[in-house]
């Protein structure tokens, strides 16, 4: 019986090796309108095409992580994880033809097991990669969004001043379309290793002044994708891109600047830039202003302000960190009324986006049973996708978990682990029970003093126990 099992797993893994590259072949033709161009008219047949392979090619991804799903230890998310496999598939353009007022394509999508396992493997240990792919889907949505928009205006509009000015728009929105399917064959590019090829990619969109390859250009030198990290290149990228009117790079150059990312920190700089994206309907930039309204930093604090921004930023459906602000608003009932349940149901939206500080406040929801049914094994699985993103919240969790042996057996030295990067990232619940642990001797040595030192840091981010924990301790010695 052993002997036919081993026989039946080693012609089941030879088979899984050896299967045969499945191959989609599609076209599309699309009818051009008097405002298009062979150029629009291309990008939009080329467009058509790819989604209707990568809706097909899905289908054979999904099965490809089902068969081997339990084979790295750990569960996929699925759906993103073939939506993101599938863009960065090799597409083929078999035949193309421009027959005015219409443009037929027709491509074809090639992958096998091995590709796909090669593509999950990327994506599971690269988060700026997973990241960068998430973002780029995002843009190809909003990209067809607004072409479909625009072209609908372009219809009906009768101004010649005004057709002149949405004409131009919409080529625009043609180059976003062709910007991102660059920025994913070179994504691909970089799985394989060939990180030149992908460079050359988006360089070579970026020197023909592309706002968003410029964007993109300046996002791959900020996270070392491809390029060493060089923050001095990505500021000038981002500045390029800001000068061909690319609403994100105000937000990505404003994050620069409020972190001090390879520049003094200037919060009232990165507000400025905030504003500006604000101003052309920039979710990134909403989210994120929002959140400098809701500390008061570099602005006066405001939370209805930050809380109106918050509900911008999820206008399109599409921003993960927006719906997680919100979520928190409802958890703490800041300009809304405390509500568990709406926080927990905003966190699942921001999850689904792929937002790990939406996963981190879930977590914690999980492990205290707020507007949701404890769950410590729930709790954990959304703590450690949180942390996988070096996200404070899900740190910051797991460090609870570990030091009440909640889900988890106890681990004290986990635990202090755990809470020291969350204190790393001034995360201020884990300043906080860094402070209690010398408090009350907790996997570490009595030391009151030591205890005192992590208070104040928690303190000083205005976290209500341990501003009473400190003023206690202050009492029992005056001289501190």
């Amino acid at each position: 019986m052993k002997k036919i099992v081993f026989l039946f797993l080693a012609l089941f893994i030879a088979s899984a090796v050896y299967a045969k590259p499945q191959e989609y072949i599609r076209d599309h033709t699309y009818m051009a309108d008097d405002f298009d161009s062979k150029y629009t008219s291309r990008i939009r047949a080329i467009d058509g095409v790819k989604q209707k392979l990568i809706e097909e090619l899905g289908v054979y991804i999904q099965s490809v992580i089902n068969i081997n799903k339990d084979s790295s230890g750990n569960e996929m998310f699925s759906h993103d994880v073939v939506t993101l496999t599938a863009g960065i598939v090799s597409t083929n353009i078999l035949k193309e033809k421009w027959s005015n007022p219409s443009y037929y394509v027709k491509a074809s999508m090639k992958a096998d097991q091995n590709e796909v396992q090669q593509a999950v493997k990327a994506l599971r240990e690269d988060q700026n990669l997973e990241k960068a792919l998430r973002y780029s889907q995002s843009e190809l949505t909003k990209a067809r969004q607004k072409i479909n928009k625009l072209g609908a205006s372009l219809r009906t509009q009768k101004s010649a001043e005004s057709l002149g000015k949405l004409n131009q728009q919409y080529i625009d929105a043609a180059k976003d379309l062709e910007t991102e399917y660059a920025f994913q064959r070179a994504m691909k590019a970089k799985v394989e290793g060939n990180f030149e090829e992908s460079y050359a990619i988006l360089r070579k969109l970026a020197d023909k002044n592309y706002g968003a390859a410029q964007s993109r250009l300046g996002h791959m030198y900020e996270n070392g994708m491809g390029r060493e990290i060089n923050y001095k290149e990505a500021v000038k990228w981002y500045l390029k891109s800001i000068e061909n009117g690319h609403a994100a790079a105000f937000a990505r150059l404003g994050f620069i600047y409020e972190r001090g990312l390879g520049v003094r920190v200037d919060v009232n700089k990165a507000v400025k830039l905030y504003k500006k994206g604000v101003a052309l309907n920039n979710q990134h930039s909403q989210s994120r202003l929002g959140w400098l309204y809701q500390i008061g930093s570099g602005v006066e604090k405001n939370t209805k302000k930050a809380l109106e921004l918050y509900q911008q930023s999820i206008s399109n459906g599409k921003h993960g960190r927006g719906f997680a602000r919100i979520g928190f608003m409802y958890e703490k009932g800041v300009e809304v009324n405390l509500d568990y349940g709406q926080a927990a149901i905003y966190y699942q939206k921001a999850i689904e986006r792929g937002n790990a500080y939406g996963s981190g406040r879930l977590g914690w929801l999980y492990v205290k049973g707020f507007g949701v049914e404890d769950n410590y094994e729930k709790a954990k699985e959304l703590a450690l996708y949180s942390a996988r993103y070096n996200n404070s919240q899900g740190l910051s969790v797991l460090g609870h978990m570990y030091e009440r042996g909640l889900g988890v057996e106890e681990d004290q030295d986990r635990s202090f682990e755990y809470f020291m990067r969350g204190a790393k990232l001034k995360n201020r619940r884990s300043l906080y029970r860094i402070g209690r642990k010398y408090h009350k001797g907790i996997g570490v040595d009595q030391d009151k003093y030591e205890a005192m030192k992590w208070y104040n840091k928690a303190a000083e981010l205005g976290h209500p126990k341990a501003i009473r924990k400190l003023e206690k301790l202050r009492a029992w010695d005056d001289d501190f």
